[in-house]
């Protein structure tokens, strides 16, 4: 399943300030937590839910969560993901928090008792990074994955979900632009205000 929200009016202005030449740094970081937050909770109104029972101002009440069959982990795929991935997590608040470093081995403890991960980053452009890891779940059959990143490529996008038909994935938008960034224009430079360090 592939999903994204390119049209949304919400997305498409957070997208537009996160593109501003001068929005770096913290005010940066705030976008991607945003729009991480919303493909969370995408995400979680796919997921099964169970109501439970919840101490209200004028005494017990029926209220709703995640189902407890349900043991979700996010990677952060670093080091551009991480705020994404931590706007995920405010929407699943259940969820573990796992920094996965690109072409580095899934070996998290916390992934033996997980059955659903969600890959989170923040630009995917050709798709290789992602890629690899899907693939390490392959030796994990227990684990569904998800994937959520805040754009990617469309072509990228295409070719993912035809490829990978048993995993969701959930992109803010997709774009008909492909680059590497660097530099100013790299994501990890400008979520971290080291621009002229790159």
């Amino acid at each position: 399943m592939l999903k994204h929200f390119t049209s949304c009016s919400s997305i498409k202005a957070l997208a537009t300030y996160s593109r501003k030449d001068d929005c770096r740094g913290l005010p940066l970081v705030n976008i991607h937590r945003e729009l991480g937050k919303l493909l969370g909770y995408e995400i979680f109104n796919d997921l099964s839910v169970e109501d439970y029972m919840i101490t209200h101002p004028k005494g017990q009440r029926l209220g709703y969560r995640l189902s407890s069959d349900i043991k979700p982990a996010i990677l952060a795929v670093m080091r551009a993901g991480l705020f994404t991935a931590e706007g995920i997590w405010e929407a699943i608040p259940q969820a573990g928090l796992i920094l996965q470093y690109p072409n580095q081995p899934i070996s998290d403890p916390f992934l033996q008792s997980t059955n659903l991960a969600i890959l989170a980053d923040s630009v995917i452009n050709t798709g290789e990074t992602i890629t690899s890891l899907i693939k390490s779940f392959r030796e994990q059959p227990h684990i569904k994955c998800i994937v959520a990143s805040l754009v990617c490529y469309e072509e990228t996008a295409c070719k993912l979900s035809e490829t990978y038909p048993n995993i969701d994935f959930y992109f803010s938008r997709i774009s008909k632009n492909a680059y590497v960034g660097q530099g100013k224009s790299d994501t990890g430079a400008r979520l971290f205000n080291k621009i002229d360090l790159e």
